[in-house]
């Protein structure tokens, strides 16, 4: 990368400048192209980073200010390593449109946008309640998100359909997301990446760094709610029914005291009130 007399900020310098040289210079421009061939595809590996730097290069002569002779290698018509510019000068823009296209290719003809309200942290605050919203534009017919850590992939959203022009990404589906991921918090600053797919095209990616604010989906406390009313409600019915039966024993033991019960839909009285049935008999017959 780049590493001769790189502008970079100086106090006392008048004007806050001054002109630096170096790998201190080089290393962090390699690295901003690197965060941008993430971006355009996380899925790349850390070797497939440095190889497309090195295929996409510029090859530099290995002489330098005259300092050092020709080397031989120089005659070779191809990339390769020599003993001071190593694979060559990077060149960013080639290096991200090689990086975005080992997957898809980039098309202008799909856009997802970012309409959720950032806040003045440049973060959105993600609660149980709330979600990511996004507008996309262009026919998509499918939309695609996953978090910044490199052990996270691609995942269809499945809440949308082809040719919608907006979506969202709740603060559960992180939850659901972020929980099986070892090691990763799930409250606190994370990023999401969106993109949308037409064919074998898709989007550029869209980064949005968020905060998020509790580790529980709120349908887990929606269902513990569920769970507890379910459980009054089934002893409320048990209370029913044990009140119901005990109504009917004391109906039963009633009855049984007032000396005349019923079995198979036929009447029958104890000893003492068959006397008096007989006597009651007799004086109808009597009369």
């Amino acid at each position: 990368f780049v590493g001769s007399s790189v502008m970079s900020v100086e106090a006392n310098t008048g004007d806050g400048y001054t002109a630096m040289s170096g790998t201190s210079m080089a290393t962090p421009g390699a690295a901003g192209v690197a965060a941008l061939m993430y971006q355009a595809n996380p899925d790349l590996s850390p070797f497939d980073v440095r190889n497309i730097m090195q295929e996409t290069a510029t090859y530099r002569q290995c002489h330098y200010m005259f300092a050092n002779e020709p080397c031989g290698e120089d005659l070779i018509p191809k990339n390769r390593q020599n003993n001071v510019y190593g694979h060559g000068q990077v060149e960013a823009l080639p290096a991200l449109m090689e990086a975005a296209n080992r997957v898809y290719g980039f098309t202008l003809e799909i856009n997802v946008s970012l309409t959720s309200d950032i806040g003045t942290d440049n973060k959105i605050h993600i609660g149980q309640t709330d979600s990511v919203n996004f507008a996309v534009a262009g026919d998509a017919e499918k939309i695609q998100w996953r978090t910044w850590d490199m052990r996270d992939e691609w995942m269809d959203l499945a809440d949308f359909e082809p040719g919608q022009t907006s979506f969202e990404v709740d603060h559960g589906m992180f939850v659901d997301r972020l929980q099986y991921l070892p090691g990763n918090n799930i409250s606190g600053n994370q990023t999401l990446l969106v993109r949308a797919l037409k064919g074998d095209n898709a989007s550029a990616n869209v980064a949005v760094h968020m905060h998020i604010m509790g580790d529980e989906k709120l349908m887990e406390q929606s269902d513990a709610g569920s769970y507890l009313g379910l459980a009054i409600g089934g002893l409320t019915v048990l209370v029913l029914l044990l009140t119901c039966a005990l109504v009917v024993v004391a109906l039963q033991l009633r009855s049984a005291r007032g000396g005349v019960f019923f079995l198979s839909g036929e009447q029958y009285a104890d000893d003492d009130d068959e006397a008096e049935l007989d006597d009651e008999d007799s004086v109808e017959d009597e009369g």
